[in-house]
């Protein structure tokens, strides 16, 4: 499957990437597609996806359980998250000199939740975020219930919100961006790319239930 590379030019031993295209409309479990994936990569670790704050330490590939974040130091494995619509997030960090790299899943529930925020905490240090493609604010119309959730965790409304009529649109991107902010990281990369407006990207909320996912890869070559 082909996977839209993305390698970071100040940190060339992080490999990353998402799938992109065609490879986009399977229905196929994560286990199932990452060994068709063209990314330098054996190993693999996933999760099962709640949209919950619980973050995964990785030791060994393979199934991670419940969760919505995972980081590791070792080197040749990858990390991997799915999304159509919600926000996928690569941080870069280390830990006593020795490279970490986390990835995130992180819809509004996600948000909410303060998954990045926990994420980071126990990474100890993240100086890199990467913010993929995700739901643009133009397609993102929510309830209200939704944005107090989020202004709730600290994030200024006027910061994630345009208020429209009949109802608020929410930047999870910008959302996801004024989090890591507060957590300090200091540098902050966007890819600016809509899932909805794009359909080689994968949409929920455009598709629903015929929805694929995207991949969001991440790993520390050997």
């Amino acid at each position: 499957m082909t996977v839209w590379k993305r390698p970071h030019t100040t940190h060339p031993k992080i490999w990353m990437g998402w799938t992109y295209g065609e490879p986009n409309h399977s229905k196929d479990t994560v286990a199932q597609r990452v060994p068709f994936l063209d990314a330098p990569f054996s190993q693999w670790s996933f999760v099962d996806q709640t949209h919950s704050d619980i973050v995964k330490r990785v030791h060994s590939m393979g199934s991670q359980g419940e969760g919505d974040a995972q980081y590791t130091s070792l080197k040749g494995l990858a990390l991997v998250v799915q999304t159509a619509d919600c926000v996928p997030i690569f941080l870069l960090g280390e830990r006593q000199g020795v490279p970490q790299i986390g990835v995130v899943h992180a819809g509004w529930r996600g948000i909410a939740n303060q998954i990045t925020k926990r994420t980071i905490e126990e990474m100890g240090s993240v100086h890199t975020a990467i913010i993929g493609p995700c739901i643009g604010v133009n397609h993102y119309e929510v309830g209200e219930e939704v944005v107090e959730a989020i202004v709730a965790t600290g994030v200024p409304r006027d910061a994630c919100v345009q208020e429209r009529t009949p109802r608020p649109h929410l930047d999870t991107r910008l959302a996801v961006a004024e989090q890591l902010r507060q957590q300090g990281v200091g540098c902050i990369e966007m890819t600016g790319y809509c899932t909805f407006k794009d359909r080689n990207w994968a949409s929920y909320r455009r598709d629903g239930a015929l929805a694929g996912r995207i991949l969001s890869v991440i790993g520390i070559l050997g």
